[in-house]
């Protein structure tokens, strides 16, 4: 079994990271994707400090009305985008603060803000009715992390809840009360400039941090570890051509 290997060539111009994805496309494939230690530790021999490499969180792609990007806004039930659902978010909001914020919360006015999946809240289930589409739902009382509210749901009910009408949004509004709430949307953050999801990391200590609420790209570090910067900083770039792919067997 024979695979296309992904090559990685280092680019010694400074360009912002949306110059430097234009450049990649249009003299090799794209800016490099990394999917494990070993691609990781291929990207070397430069004296750069910073280098981009294709990961990034476009915030077009979940803030406001939200698109249909991997990293948009999605129901846990179907996995499914969020599109132009019910987006009632509060003001500022969403904001991925300090780059730990990918659940939602209903608040206590019903407006939406993102939260950091490890936070505990009461949290709303629904349960699918017979015809489809008529959802009722079903407040828990009791405080749970993200995670574990969505397992209760599947559990005992059948997701967390997800609203795709404005009725459906003032049901549930009126079912949590006063409370501030989980419900069933999330996202999943990052992704490479190609489009793949991005289960392997190689973050530096205390990132990333999405400082000044301004940091959507990824950089290279020279020993090899990751942060997140402002995409429109200046640095060298990784792009690659070629790809993992089975060739013939």
């Amino acid at each position: 079994m024979l695979y296309a290997l992904r090559e990685f060539h280092y680019i010694d111009l400074k360009m912002n990271w949306t110059d430097a994805q234009q450049y990649c496309r249009e003299k090799y494939t794209d800016l490099a994707t990394i999917e494990s230690m070993a691609d990781n530790n291929r990207l070397k021999g430069t004296e750069s400090t910073f280098t981009w490499i294709g990961l990034h969180d476009d915030p077009l792609s979940w803030k406001g009305i939200g698109g249909n990007e991997r990293n948009s806004w999605r129901w846990s039930s179907t996995g499914e985008f969020t599109g132009r659902d019910n987006h009632n978010w509060r003001q500022s909001e969403p904001n991925y603060a300090r780059a730990k914020q990918h659940c939602v919360v209903m608040n206590s006015d019903t407006s939406l803000d993102d939260g950091d999946c490890n936070w505990e809240f009461y949290f709303v289930c629904y349960n699918a009715a017979n015809p489809p589409g008529q959802r009722t739902f079903v407040l828990i009382q009791k405080a749970m992390n993200w995670t574990d509210a969505r397992e209760y749901c599947r559990n005992h009910h059948t997701d967390l809840a997800m609203m795709l009408t404005e009725p459906e949004a003032r049901d549930l509004g009126t079912v949590k009360g006063p409370h501030r709430v989980w419900i069933g949307m999330y996202r999943e953050p990052w992704r490479w400039s190609d489009n793949r999801n991005s289960s392997f990391k190689n973050w530096r200590d205390g990132e990333p941090n999405n400082a000044a609420s301004a940091q959507y790209c990824v950089y290279f570090y020279r020993d090899y570890t990751w942060g997140d910067s402002d995409c429109s900083k200046l640095f060298p770039f990784w792009c690659q051509t070629g790809d993992k792919r089975k060739l013939f067997s």
